[in-house]
């Protein structure tokens, strides 16, 4: 364990001392309150959409083909009792990078990773930067570089909003796997709509306090009473689609819409993570990561039966929106509900592989 005068010395002398947090704390066991404030500014596809993607029964060969090397590492066994995983995860796999989407479940997955840090003997780093998604080059470069350089042995997860990037040179790409999770992105934007509308974040928020704040009846304002006059409101900025946060920084990743941002993004996700859990399947979600990264994920499945449920950072106050009002939200991001589909299916083909009812 990495103690706390280490990291002390460290501090002041080589990492993060530019853009670190001045309210960070370090203790032994790199607990929650630690924080980096690092503030930094293809296969094809559409054949296995028409031809596994939404079918009941599955093909071994399809199944090799469509989950590839992000998941199948070095063996897959097909046999009579079905397929057997082995070395999910490279061995040299030591960081485990979460970039989280907003509004998806990631606070909760952020205590479960605090947890599991205790249990698996890992550290978990939680970033308090959450304004800068769309980073520049020279970020996505430093980035990595600083997370290599932290003196420890043993592996940490890393958690940010970001949008995903190709990390370069072969040694330090070794270190790293990806994760991440996504919610109906109907459901998404709507608890986004409310949340941006809790007058508490507005005094709390450094972000939000330099901003002009919203008279009262926006605060008080329903989503049924505002569509579809505030539809453009409710698109408007960058990591509005789930898509985007897979395919990354090019122009296009942003475009609402988008097919070629689509299908990049799916692309990513096949190359470079083994797990995309999905929010309403939280429970299978988990029992397939600690299948899939066991160094990270191990006995999830303990942690969760003995503690019950773990959600945390609801909205209390939001209200349910109509069925005419989710209709109309799901025309407008038709490519990202797609996109949400393909990952949902992708789990329980995963579950399916390994076994799990």
């Amino acid at each position: 364990t990495l103690g706390a005068p280490k990291l002390d010395d460290l501090v002041e002398n080589a990492y993060f001392k530019d853009n670190m947090d001045e309210n960070a704390s370090f203790k032994d066991n790199m607990d929650e309150n630690v924080s980096f404030k690092d503030n930094m500014d293809t296969p094809n596809l559409d054949g296995f959409v028409e031809n596994i993607f939404f079918k009941d029964t599955l093909d071994a060969t399809n199944i090799e083909s469509f989950f590839g090397n992000a998941i199948f590492k070095d063996t897959m066994d097909v046999s009579n009792s079905g397929i057997l995983l082995e070395n999910v995860t490279s061995p040299k796999t030591r960081i485990l990078m979460y970039n989280r989407i907003p509004k998806t479940g990631s606070t909760t997955l952020i205590k479960i990773l605090h947890q599991l840090a205790d249990l698996n003997n890992f550290h978990h780093l939680h970033s308090r930067d959450y304004t800068n998604q769309n980073m520049s080059d020279a970020d996505q470069q430093e980035l990595p570089k600083k997370l290599v350089r932290i003196p420890t042995k043993s592996p940490f997860s890393f958690d940010r909003h970001f949008f995903f990037f190709e990390i370069q040179g072969i040694e330090e790409s070794q270190n790293f796997a990806w994760m991440n999770f996504v919610r109906d992105p109907v459901e998404r934007l709507i608890s986004r709509f409310y949340y941006q509308r809790i007058p508490q974040r507005w005094e709390k928020e450094k972000y939000l306090r330099d901003k002009v704040r919203p008279p009262v009846e926006w605060f008080l304002m329903q989503l049924d009473d505002c569509v579809p006059d505030c539809l453009q409101d409710l698109f408007e900025g960058l990591g509005v689609q789930q898509i985007t946060y897979f395919c990354g920084h090019h122009p296009n990743c942003s475009v609402m819409n988008s097919h070629w941002a689509l299908q990049q993004a799916k692309q990513n996700v096949e190359s470079y993570y083994s797990v995309v859990g999905v929010l309403e399947e939280l429970p299978l979600s988990l029992q397939v990561l600690q299948h899939y990264l066991p160094r990270f994920f191990k006995d999830v499945t303990t942690l969760q039966s003995s503690q019950g449920s773990t959600h945390k950072n609801e909205n209390h106050s939001k209200k349910q929106a109509s069925e005419s009002t989710k209709s109309l939200l799901k025309e407008h991001i038709p490519l990202d509900f797609e996109f949400y589909q393909y990952l949902r299916q992708r789990l329980y083909l995963q579950a399916q592989a390994l076994g799990i009812n």
